[in-house]
């Protein structure tokens, strides 16, 4: 059986090594742009394992697109 549903980043539930980088994401207000980002990427939708994965391993790559700072970059104040 196939379930599919829309949602909001907002309320997604991340797990594992997801959940810093959806909450890096949902403290700059940034998860309207996000959901933008993977839509033009995904248009026919992806699952919430599939969104979990990217969140976690393809972290940086999320965070350069909405220019936000990653754990490789440096930043000075």
């Amino acid at each position: 059986m196939k379930i599919t549903m829309e949602m909001s980043l907002y309320n997604f539930e991340a797990w594992g090594g997801a959940v810093d980088t959806l909450e890096r994401i949902k403290e700059a207000d940034l998860c309207d742009e996000l959901e933008e980002y993977l839509n033009e990427l995904y248009p026919d939708g992806i699952s919430d394992t599939t969104l979990n994965d990217i969140l976690w391993f393809d972290a940086d790559d999320i965070l350069e697109a909405l220019e936000l700072p990653t754990d490789d970059v440096v930043v000075y104040e």
